[in-house]
């Protein structure tokens, strides 16, 4: 598929928003807000749908923030894909893909959910409020251990000085955890692909 412009229509279960190409293909665009007219590129082609990115913003969504109300990592990361639109708009599609869960996989009759299902009630923290996270661990050029998460669509890690979703004590965790695993490997590899931080 070459590069299409497409309008975002909603956001999927998961990180991708979901749009629909000229042929009618379903696509699941990572990095799209709803109401977005973006340029996508191609990533993976399956039978029935593709998976896309946003190759250029044409007209923003009225619910996309601008680059300065987000931390600069989310860029980079994949870790928090939702973070480049309002919250209020956040809020508003985890209801309603409650609501498309319920009607299309319990198929429970529309009225039915919509009587039940209250909206989604907002958290008082929007950044730092996970109490675990979870780093990979690899090795630089040096061979020295680095944590860390991977950036988009990528086996390769970064590691930011603070992570907006974790909890505001993880932040000096992490290098100080770094750092110990470091001494730690000067006897050899600990064999560590993953650690955890709560």
């Amino acid at each position: 598929m070459p590069e299409e412009v497409v309008t975002i229509e909603k956001m999927s279960y998961g990180s991708d928003a979901i749009a629909h190409a000229s042929d009618g293909k379903t696509l699941f665009v990572q990095g799209g807000v709803p109401g977005d007219k973006v340029s996508v590129k191609r990533i993976e082609e399956k039978k029935s749908y593709d998976r896309v990115c946003v190759s250029a913003i044409i007209e923003p969504s009225s619910d996309r923030l601008d680059r300065k109300d987000f931390p600069q990592c989310v860029a980079e990361c994949g870790g928090c894909p939702w973070a480049y639109m309002s919250y209020d708009a956040q809020l508003a599609h985890k209801t309603s893909l409650v609501k498309e869960a319920l009607t299309r996989g319990a198929k429970m009759a529309f009225d039915e959910v919509d009587s039940i299902v209250k909206p989604c009630l907002p958290s008082k923290n929007k950044w730092h409020y996970r109490n675990k996270i979870e780093l990979s661990a690899s090795h630089n050029a040096s061979g020295k251990l680095v944590l860390g998460f991977h950036e988009q669509g990528s086996e390769k890690l970064f590691g930011p000085s603070d992570c907006p979703l974790g909890h505001e004590k993880l932040s000096s965790a992490m290098p100080a955890l770094q750092g110990a695993l470091r001494f730690l490997e000067k006897d050899g590899d600990l064999g560590i692909s993953r650690v955890g931080v709560r």
